[in-house]
């Protein structure tokens, strides 16, 4: 696994690369409806396997666990 770099780019934006270092776009904490979450945002033309999607949704998880 580990085909993503998560780079942190500030308190609530970390900038996700690939492999190559190209960036595929970003996991933001926002406001959503209520609450604050954390999003991912992707670039144009980019799309991910279902194992990116799975660290994804890991790296989501942990940051999620640090906001508590």
């Amino acid at each position: 696994m580990n085909y993503l770099k998560f780079i942190k780019y500030s308190n609530k934006l970390y900038n996700i690369y690939n492999k190559k270092e190209i960036i595929l776009g970003s996991l933001e904490f926002l406001k959503v409806g209520r609450y604050n979450s954390w999003v991912l945002s992707l670039k144009n033309d980019c799309y991910l396997s279902a194992s990116c999607i799975d660290e994804v949704r890991a790296k989501i998880r942990e940051l999620n666990r640090e906001e508590r």
